[in-house]
């Protein structure tokens, strides 16, 4: 990278680099996108849309630790921010971690705004799965 390049880099704002970090994301060049939301976490360590980005990338990559952070320091920052427990329970689910994957989404669809409906239906489509693999287990 030129030095010219690397300033304009440096006086991006959050909301471009967020949004170069989605589109990124969306690309599945997910390095990139790592490297967007960690410059928005170097300018505001407690971004809620940096730390849930992130860890959704984690979690994409195999980084369930990195991922769990992520989404727990964005509910530590603001315990109303839900959809963190979404995606606590996408990664409850690849540890195998059934009753904390429950919770997650239990909470999750008990406070979902309304406008996410389509994710409220996934998030209960995992609990009846979730669920009924508990009964299975357990005459």
């Amino acid at each position: 990278m030129s030095l010219s390049e690397d300033l304009g880099e440096q006086n991006k704002t959050v909301d471009e680099l967020l949004l170069e970090g989605r589109q990124k994301a969306m690309q599945m060049n997910y390095g990139d996108a790592l490297q967007c939301f960690n410059e928005v976490l170097k300018i505001d360590p407690n971004n809620l849309r940096a730390l849930n980005n992130r860890g959704n990338i984690y979690h994409t990559m195999g980084n369930d630790n990195g991922a769990l952070r992520d989404f727990e320091k964005a509910l530590e920052v603001d315990p109303t921010f839900i959809e963190a427990e979404y995606g606590k329970g996408l990664v409850y689910i690849s540890l195998n971690r059934r009753e904390e994957a429950i919770a997650s989404f239990e909470r999750y669809v008990a406070n979902a705004p309304p406008d996410e409906q389509q994710q409220v239906q996934y998030a209960q489509q995992f609990l009846m799965e979730l669920k009924g693999q508990n009964q299975s287990t357990n005459p």
